[in-house]
């Protein structure tokens, strides 16, 4: 049907899937730059001569944190050679906390350190810094950059003192070492609150572009001695998005009939006003290359064999088990799960800050019948620093416990032994 010169106004509504990453633009050297850009496209069918009228609004998207619970870290200590030189120094030994690892723009987080001088190497200051690390490759090409977005130092520190000259520590403070650090780090006697600011990009993980963040941790030493550094993996997202209702577009009073608003969109946008007139607002030249976002709506055969595909396949395995275990007819697959296909099921999850929930959200499907079995099978294919934050999300869930929690503490080294010690007791007293 022909429509008359004038302004109409076609109100409508979509899905963004849970997966889309935030939008993002990167400027890097020579003159490159990469981006997650999103559009919405307008086009009036049967106008124009050759090609129909045409008219785009780029809009930004905000992703979604993939899980609303604290992931808290205590990291492993490192112990480091201190020298000058060819000559050795001793020791220093250095461990870290962070109250939470899924990091939200603008929102503080603590870090705690345990620190040990064993070396007569003097301490000038500790340096903490928040990092943003960019990887993109595409067609051959590809770049690297690196920015601190936060930065503090600090004099001194509990526990950095050097060891006078000749001077060493006794066997028993050595021993005790372990737990020294760890009770520091837990006491927060070496505590610090940073917050990622709001102008850094969030965290992704994709085919082409990763973009991660991390806190690092460097004692600088007198010149050439060895300055100790170790890193912190943290993942980053946006704040919460305020609906700014006032700024919208006023809607056009003209609406053809046919078009009926959604009462209850989703997720509703700005109106795009499209205006007819003689001449075209916009005549498309050489297009882009684009991805159209579609839902899916294909039926996967539930199978064990089937689920690490579609996970190896992709970016976003929480979501896509979160999805699956939703379905009835996958219920049998997951309660069945083996120790070895659920040490899979973990293995296959990319992003290290989901393998604990994910790990969680299946387990819960296997009970009554997880066992501790299960949970050695995932520790064997987690990340290191992933290890006691999945005791302590899955322990309470073994049914054999009582009998077998030692298998458990075999797959643990001392330090781990005595971060998740308070979980494994609780939940042995449980039974």
């Amino acid at each position: 049907r022909m429509i008359q010169p004038g302004n109409y106004d076609f109100p409508f509504a979509f899905d963004i899937p849970e997966e889309c990453p935030s939008t993002f633009r990167c400027d890097t050297a020579h003159h490159t730059f990469c981006q997650i850009c999103y559009k919405v496209k307008c086009e009036i069918q049967g106008s124009g001569v050759f090609t129909p009228y045409m008219r785009k609004k780029v809009f930004a998207v905000q992703a979604r944190p993939t899980s609303s619970r604290p992931l808290p870290v205590i990291q492993h200590p490192k112990v480091f050679p201190i020298s000058n030189f060819w000559r050795p120094k001793g020791s220093m030994s250095i461990g870290a906390s962070l109250d939470n690892t899924l990091v939200t723009k603008g929102v503080p987080a603590t870090l705690s350190l345990g620190c040990r001088n064993n070396s007569t190497g003097d301490v000038v200051h500790v340096s903490i810094q928040v990092t943003e690390n960019l990887h993109w490759s595409a067609q051959g090409r590809h770049r690297t950059r690196s920015k601190v977005l936060w930065r503090q130092e600090t004099a001194q520190l509990e526990g950095l003192s050097a060891l006078p000259k000749g001077g060493k520590r006794n066997e028993e403070s050595v021993r005790n070492e372990l737990e020294e650090l760890r009770d520091a780090i837990l006491q927060g006697n070496n505590s610090f609150r940073f917050s990622v600011p709001t102008s850094a990009n969030a965290s992704y993980q994709g085919g082409l572009l990763k973009l991660w963040h991390a806190v690092v941790i460097t004692v600088k030493t007198n010149r050439f001695v060895t300055n100790p550094s170790f890193t912190i993996p943290i993942q980053c997202f946006e704040a919460p998005a305020v609906d700014n209702a006032s700024e919208r577009i006023p809607s056009v009073t003209a609406i053809p009939e046919g078009y009926v608003q959604n009462d209850n969109p989703t997720i509703r946008f700005d109106e795009v006003v499209v205006t007819v007139d003689a001449v075209p607002l916009f005549r498309p030249t050489e297009e882009e290359p684009e991805m159209v976002i579609a839902a899916t709506a294909e039926i996967l055969q539930p199978s064990v064999e089937t689920l690490c595909q579609e996970m190896e396949q992709s970016f976003r395995d929480l979501e896509l088990v979160r999805t699956l275990i939703g379905h009835t007819e996958w219920e049998q697959v997951f309660a069945t799960l083996s120790p070895q296909d659920f040490g899979r099921v973990t293995e296959n999850v990319h992003n290290d800050f989901d393998q604990p929930e994910v790990a969680e959200i299946v387990a819960m499907r296997i009970v009554p019948n997880f066992m501790c079995a299960h949970l050695v099978s995932a520790l064997g294919t987690t990340a290191e620093w992933n290890k006691v934050a999945l005791v302590e999300r899955l322990v309470s869930h073994c049914s054999d416990l009582e009998s077998n929690y030692s298998t458990i503490l075999d797959e643990l080294d001392e330090w781990e032994k005595l971060t998740a010690q308070r979980a494994i007791v609780q939940a042995h007293r449980h039974y």
